[in-house]
């Protein structure tokens, strides 16, 4: 859910100097598509609410004034759900994802102390 008018969809560790975690790249991919994702990360693309909704990242543009309320009739209507098939589902369906991110981001880590280590050594 996203309000109409100035709120963007995108991420700006680019603009910054930086890169996003390897992880948080991976879920962009995976929920967004390769193309889509690489304008987020790499060229700091900002998405109108329109266009969020248009490529399916948002459900709903809601005024901004309407946003709160919206929010909390949805966070009402999944919480009214059972839990327990609710968090399996969710569990089952997003398993593989968190395990990819997870193995990409320890795989980062230890390239990092590797090159700490060596910086240390030399």
């Amino acid at each position: 859910m996203m309000a109409k008018g100035r709120s963007v969809f995108g991420l700006m560790e680019i603009d910054v100097g930086l890169a996003a975690p390897i992880g948080v790249a991976e879920m962009m991919r995976h929920f967004f598509g390769g193309r889509l994702s690489e304008r987020v990360l790499f060229c700091g693309e900002r998405l109108a609410p329109e266009q969020a909704l248009t490529l399916g990242l948002v459900d709903e543009v809601v005024e901004p004034d309407q946003l709160m309320e919206r929010a909390l009739a949805q966070a009402r209507l999944l919480a009214s759900k059972p839990a327990t098939g609710y968090r399996r589902l969710k569990r089952y369906s997003r398993q593989a994802l968190a395990a990819r991110m997870h193995a990409l981001d320890d795989a980062h880590l230890d390239e990092l102390g590797s090159k700490l280590i060596n910086r240390e050594t030399r």
